[in-house]
């Protein structure tokens, strides 16, 4: 009888042993996951107030700010299967604590591909959808009838035409009418990650592009005004597209 109990333990205690085990290698590894902004106009480092840069347009112009939110992040890997990631980040190029961006925590994974959204779409994009910081308060989109924030702030001073004459010019993109501007940006990583818990990702946004797209963006033509302007709103979504570039990966 003491013979049977003794060895009817042994088996209960192998069983959980090895389903132990099998649920400890069940258990993916994590790491961490950055991603580093850096900003360009035409492959030079971007020298906010000080440099004149010239337009296609005919005008020189000065950066003095810019800033924009990155939402909805999601990686793929080398099966074809995706981590989808609800975080919501504002890079401002006057605060550079913000351009180094803790994502979060992700499985160890061979991924191939990042996508995210420049800006915020329709369920983020609501009065109250963001956290309540002086932040994001900021980036509030103050046209009547319309609820929400600011996709990104590009403003600084351009020269009409040479003419001497320092103009003020407010790129301000977001949502005009039932028209959602962001941009969805897939990018392929240069090379898959393997054997290594973080990802770190290096990416580079090039203003430059964003006014030399498909369309010349003219400073004249639209002024300082284009929250209303769907219009200019669709040239800078057109232009948009290209804008980042993924420099390098865990280097």
């Amino acid at each position: 009888m003491h013979t049977h109990i003794y060895i009817t333990l042994i088996t209960i205690f192998a069983i959980a042993l090895s389903l132990f085990g099998a649920t400890a290698c069940n258990v993916k590894e994590s790491g961490e996951f950055y991603i580093n902004m850096y900003h360009v106009v035409q492959k030079e480092n971007l020298q906010p107030e000080d440099k004149i840069y010239h337009a296609a347009s005919g005008h020189g112009y000065k950066v003095y700010r810019l800033k924009y939110y990155l939402s909805q992040i999601i990686l793929e890997d080398d099966k074809g299967e995706s981590l989808s990631i609800d975080v919501v980040h504002l890079f401002d190029i006057l605060t550079p604590k913000t351009l180094k961006f803790r994502v979060g925590k992700i499985p160890v994974s061979n991924y191939t591909r990042l996508s995210f959204i420049f800006g915020l779409d329709k369920e983020k994009n609501v009065e109250g959808g963001l956290e309540n910081t002086l932040q994001n308060n900021n980036m509030e989109w103050p046209i009547i009838g319309e609820k929400g924030y600011h996709y990104m702030k590009f403003e600084g001073k351009y020269d009409s035409l040479h003419t001497g004459i320092m103009k003020n010019y407010h790129i301000h993109t977001g949502p005009t009418g039932n028209n959602a501007n962001f941009i969805t940006i897939d990018l392929p990583l240069p090379k898959p990650i393997k054997e290594q818990s973080d990802l770190i990702v290096k990416m580079e946004m090039d203003i430059h592009k964003l006014l030399h797209g498909p369309h010349d963006y003219d400073f004249t033509e639209f002024d300082h005004g284009i929250m209303d302007n769907q219009n200019a709103q669709e040239i800078l979504k057109e232009n948009g597209g290209d804008i980042f570039r993924i420099v390098s990966v865990n280097e």
